[in-house]
């Protein structure tokens, strides 16, 4: 399977080349890699099958793991996907035996679902979105300690909540409202300050929070 049978990409091919290029670029580098090309064609099936908004949603889900990826192979990390272990969480990359994982804050569902569908999005504006994102950061870090805890184990021995984290946001339309022309550096202080709220004293979670068009540029 190739990324555009995959019908968000084909899409993409279409309408955002650079981004499906970009994607694209990760893929076809994978394929050097015999574990890397059967993860990625695993992943790649899963998200065929996936429907609806669910699927642009999973899809946008991979454009941030794969983009990871192209970041860490051009810095010259030697990154590699991360495969399924029954009854385990694992991180989405590995970078020399450490772990990567790769989490994105989309826009608001009905915000994300409306634009993706060519749809038009309205309604007031909520100036307080901060308020949502802690429960979903929360969720993502404890997804996270529990995915470097069971990798570290299995790899190194030692069950450590010890890696990288690269959290992505997508600009939202309440977010752009609320904070004006600074919206980017306002988004990026909020997550980082949730962040830190629900790190533990045992975390060794290195953390990189940026705008996911910011790379995709």
């Amino acid at each position: 399977m190739t990324l555009e049978d995959v019908y968000y990409f084909s899409q993409k091919k279409q309408l955002h080349p650079e981004l499906f290029s970009h994607i694209n670029k990760a893929v076809q580098c994978s394929m050097a890699n015999a574990a890397d090309a059967a993860e990625v064609q695993r992943r790649l099936n899963l998200l065929s099958r996936s429907k609806g908004n669910e699927h642009l949603r999973q899809a946008s889900n991979f454009v941030a793991e794969a983009a990871t990826y192209t970041l860490l192979e051009e810095a010259g990390e030697g990154p590699h996907w991360v495969p399924e272990v029954a009854d385990k969480k694992m991180p989405d990359l590995e970078a020399g035996q450490h772990p990567v994982e790769v989490k994105h804050l989309n826009s608001p569902r009905v915000e994300h679902e409306a634009l993706a569908n060519g749809e038009m999005y309205g309604g007031s504006v909520d100036t307080n979105y901060d308020t949502g994102l802690d429960k979903k950061i929360g969720d993502f870090i404890k997804d996270t300690r529990e995915k470097f805890t069971s990798y570290n184990l299995l790899k190194r021995g030692v069950a450590e909540p010890e890696g990288t984290l690269y959290l992505y946001f997508t600009k939202s339309i309440d977010a752009g409202i609320a904070d004006g022309i600074s919206w980017m550096t306002k988004m990026q202080d909020r997550i980082e300050s949730i962040v830190k709220k629900h790190l533990l004293e045992k975390d060794r979670i290195a953390l990189i929070v940026t705008d996911i068009d910011h790379i995709l540029d």
